[in-house]
């Protein structure tokens, strides 16, 4: 894995790692429409078996602002989309390097069981707010 960019990256991690994640990659680089994006973080929750491609947010000031939500819904949908097929696809095409990451070893049980575009996929926003944490799941939804 990379290093981290923000220290709130660690939290957040921690954070979903307690929740039952396993971090799959941090700071993962994709070129969508000749532009670069980042995702903080793709974990896998492997109890519910769902992808989530998680944006990590620290906001210290909320007043006159749009709610961080919302700012990402609007701002990057179809980008975070575009990047969680080329992961997918990345994934799919290079099984055998990723069999031997240690953290890919549950997720890679399920593409053994599951189509890979059967995957429940969850495009999710962790704020942080000074010490506390917010999880907001699935933000691309209904937008």
């Amino acid at each position: 894995m990379s290093i981290f960019k923000h220290p709130s990256e660690i939290v957040a991690c921690q954070y979903l790692e307690e929740q039952g994640h396993i971090i799959l990659e941090h700071n993962k680089f994709f070129y969508v429409d000749h532009s670069k994006i980042e995702i903080d973080i793709i974990s896998y929750e492997e109890q519910k078996e769902i992808l989530h491609f998680v944006e990590v947010k620290n906001w210290k000031v909320f007043h006159n602002f749009i709610h961080p939500v919302i700012r990402e819904q609007i701002k990057r949908k179809e980008k975070i989309i575009a990047s969680y097929q080329q992961y997918i696809d990345e994934v799919s095409r290079n099984i055998n390097i990723y069999k031997n990451r240690e953290e890919y070893n549950s997720f890679l049980c399920l593409l053994q069981t599951k189509n890979i575009w059967e995957i429940s996929v969850s495009f999710d926003l962790i704020w942080i707010q000074e010490r506390t944490v917010e999880f907001f799941t699935n933000v691309l939804l209904d937008i």
